[in-house]
């Protein structure tokens, strides 16, 4: 709800059903390799608490190989990069069909005193989605991306939630 504010990461433990990906992931990250654009390396923080050399699961083996610990890691730093693309590629589809659009949203924050105004948000467009042709419509349909699509539309309806949670912190 403010710029900078993440209101789901202000505590030490995760209280929510749902975990982002990317989260699990940590130290690790993803990056390309400065001489090979196509090439990717996986990357760990060494200055984050999550790193120890002494305790927790080795990377390397006596022979300096790869452990079954962190292939399984750098899979999953890869997994990310995968659905990143894909998200990627179905929103550049989105787009092709002008079913995005930018919006505004208000909200009522009780620390603000009046409405709260949130731009740069990007949302289906209804209106757009119902008077799509029937062939392009069909071909959403057939690659899976409705679910998506209405996914993404039902969404807006947590924003009462994230209100509530905003202004919880903003008590505390």
């Amino acid at each position: 709800m403010r710029e900078g504010v993440n209101i789901y990461c202000q505590e030490k433990t995760w209280k929510h059903s749902v975990l982002p990906r990317g989260f699990k992931n940590a130290p690790f990250s993803l990056a390309r390799k400065a001489d090979a654009e196509n090439e990717l390396m996986v990357c760990i923080d060494i200055d984050s608490e999550l790193v120890s050399e002494t305790d927790g699961n080795a990377l390397f083996d006596d022979a300096g190989e790869q452990t079954d610990y962190l292939k399984a890691r750098s899979e999953a730093v890869g997994k990310v990069a995968e659905f990143n693309q894909q998200t990627q590629t179905i929103t550049q589809h989105l787009a092709s069909l002008d079913l995005i659009a930018s919006r505004q949203l208000t909200v009522n924050l009780e620390k603000e005193g009046q409405p709260l105004n949130i731009n740069g948000l990007y949302l289906i467009d209804e209106k757009v989605l119902n008077e799509l042709p029937a062939d392009k419509f069909e071909d959403l349909r057939s690659k899976g991306l409705l679910t998506l699509i209405y996914a993404q539309i039902n969404s807006i309806h947590q924003v009462g939630r994230l209100t509530a949670k905003q202004n919880a912190f903003d008590k505390s």
